[in-house]
């Protein structure tokens, strides 16, 4: 091949690999993101939700599932970042919220997280998953009374869901009721909880008399 046919080729080449890459959409590289984050190739994800902001900068639903990604790859402050512009986007996305509430628990901003999970169970209040997670925030601040109600109200919404049993029981022996709580934890266990997971509650609060 001579020279001058080469570097045609070449152009040619480059041009349409260019002109592949620009006809990327900002939904190609948010499905690419959801793809790479199921396998749980979170950077790459990351990476990807990214361009379809930069494609796209108001692309809630890409904001949101960055967030998610970076609550996965361990940066909670940056992820916090992505929901409060999905929350600025949409003030009333559930998932913002909730999702939140997860990454603020983790840095041990219980008040905030609280504040949050008010708001999203404020959105979706049939949520049972999310007035679980309330009571794990309350159980945290010492509040068991309330954490108890809301353990209530997720075994009204969901009643064979057995960490909902075990969080419920662990709330009442915290606040001192022994045998209301070891009731809940054995009613945990005949629903699936694995004992072994709470020997040490039922060794130590629920021995048989």
């Amino acid at each position: 091949m001579s020279n001058s046919k080469y570097h045609f080729y070449i152009s040619i080449l480059f041009l349409f690999l260019n002109s592949t890459a620009f006809s990327q959409t900002a939904e190609d590289y948010f499905q690419s993101g959801l793809d790479k984050s199921t396998e749980q190739d979170f950077e790459g994800a990351i990476s990807d939700f990214s361009k379809a902001i930069e494609l796209k900068p108001d692309y809630v639903e890409a904001y949101l599932y960055r967030g998610e990604s970076k609550s996965d790859f361990g940066k909670f402050y940056e992820a916090i970042y992505d929901y409060d512009k999905v929350i600025e986007l949409d003030s009333n996305n559930f998932g913002a919220y909730f999702n939140r509430a997860h990454a603020e628990f983790v840095l041990k901003k219980y008040k905030e997280a609280l504040k949050d999970s008010d708001r999203s169970i404020l959105i979706r209040p049939d949520y049972d998953m999310a007035f679980f997670f309330r009571a794990k925030i309350k159980k945290e601040i010492k509040d068991y009374p309330g954490a108890i109600s809301d353990c209530d109200r997720a075994i009204e919404l969901s009643p064979k869901f057995f960490p909902y049993y075990t969080q419920r029981g662990v709330n009442k022996i915290l606040s001192g009721d022994n045998e209301e709580g070891c009731k809940d934890i054995r009613k945990a266990i005949e629903l699936g909880e694995n004992p072994n997971t709470v020997k040490d509650i039922t060794d130590t609060y629920c021995k048989q008399k």
